[in-house]
């Protein structure tokens, strides 16, 4: 058997972890994971691995008003993942829900130190992911990875410990009822927040803590709110940030809707910035505290942009205020794509969605709309095609002149 100079082969150590992972079942298969299970009480009765209910009826006596518990993973179940790879020449390195949500992880750690004395040439290192559903998955799956990889069970735990506080969890839920069934929220709380509609936002912070940070009006703003947030805490790390997991309660059509709204601010592109002016200093501050110098590139003033629109896939002109814009007209005759702010004169620019796409002024319409532009591969043909057909040069006006003079 090939070892690496730093310890045990690979396949001498098996990753574990525990059904709050949320993670499919046929991952723990497929990537030879090992699982262990919480069980639940619901309306009296015991539920454990095997005999879960079907997860459409579990939501629907939740949504008929049913509560379920959970129970922690004690150290005989823990004792019963573990032993087998133990006895197969394995060692284990287990990342476990988070011990400030749950007795699991110390469960864990118990059943580890009994084994360690039944089997003192095997290791077993147990991990507190701080983490809780799809947050403990993703350092499981990554973990996971590095292994597959070839990183032996030393450096992958260091790396989990290392990064584990990185992980970014964001939650909200659309009935506050459970959250006080759970003792998260106050009956009052529970009962306002129904009638104005109240959605809360919360994070697992630091030390594995379910916390509220923040709370909005409306299940679809709340939705929002958890895409926006997510961009602003993962800020300049967005470029090595490429694993996103989303988890839902029985509400799919949601789960896509946010992983659209996130697939729109991960959109890969370059925009180049002709000009100058007073904010120029500003806008780079926003370029640089954003993390976005690759992106976002400010070429400055130019005699001639023509080379710079004809190699473009779209132009935009994000004005506030603006008369017969000769840059969008320059645009529509080298056939681009045109995107302008709906400011008061813009209609009469280009016909929107004919020759160009007038967008709202405000900062996230306008970055929708161009988002829009950008997927729609379609709409960006229709809008060349058209102004293809069409002639932009001025003769009409200057007939138009003469006319006037001649009158």
């Amino acid at each position: 058997m090939v070892r690496s100079r730093k310890g045990p082969a690979m396949n001498d150590y098996m990753i574990t972890t525990d059904n709050n992972a949320d993670l499919p079942e046929n991952f723990y298969k497929n990537h030879e994971v090992g699982c262990t299970y919480l069980s639940y009480t619901l309306e009296g009765k015991e539920y454990t691995e095997g005999n879960f209910l079907p997860v459409e009826e579990f939501y629907s006596k939740m949504r008929a008003g049913s509560m379920p518990t959970t129970s922690q993973v004690n150290p005989q179940s823990a004792r019963a993942l573990f032993e087998p790879y133990l006895k197969d020449g394995k060692d284990i390195l287990h990342i476990a829900f988070s011990s400030g949500l749950s007795g699991t992880f110390n469960s864990c750690r118990i059943a580890a130190e009994e084994l360690k004395e039944e089997y003192p040439k095997r290791r077993i290192l147990v991990i507190d992911s701080l983490s809780a559903s799809l947050g403990q998955g993703l350092l499981v799956y990554l973990a996971q990875n590095k292994k597959e990889k070839g990183s032996d069970i030393d450096e992958v735990a260091e790396w989990v410990e290392t990064h584990k506080k990185n992980i970014v969890h964001l939650f909200t839920v659309d009935d506050l009822d459970h959250l006080y069934r759970g003792g998260r929220v106050s009956r009052t709380t529970a009962v306002l927040g129904g009638m104005l509609n109240i959605k809360p936002i919360l994070h697992v912070d630091d030390e594995g803590k379910l916390i509220p940070i923040g709370k909005v009006r409306g299940r679809k703003k709340s939705l929002l709110e958890l895409a926006d947030l997510m961009d602003r805490k993962i800020g300049s790390y967005a470029k090595s940030c490429n694993t996103i997991f989303i988890s839902h309660g029985d509400c799919r059509e949601d789960a896509e809707f946010l992983a659209k709204k996130i697939k729109e601010k991960n959109i890969n592109f370059k925009w180049f910035i002709i000009g100058y002016g007073g904010d120029e200093q500003l806008i780079h501050d926003k370029i640089k505290e954003s993390g976005m110098e690759d992106e976002v590139i400010i070429l400055g003033k130019k005699v001639n942009p023509y080379p710079y629109i004809k190699k473009c896939d779209i132009y935009i002109q994000p004005s506030r205020y603006e008369g017969k814009a000769v840059t969008v007209l320059e645009a529509q005759m080298l056939g681009k794509p045109v995107v302008i702010t709906d400011f008061p004169s813009s209609d009469s620019q280009l016909e929107d969605g004919i020759d160009g796409v007038i967008v709202p002024l405000d900062d996230s319409g306008c970055a929708d709309g161009i988002v829009e532009v950008i997927q729609d591969r379609e709409l960006r043909i229709k809008l060349v095609e058209n102004c293809q057909k069409r002639d932009y040069s001025s003769k009409d006006e200057v007939k138009k002149l003469y006319k006037l003079m001649g009158d």
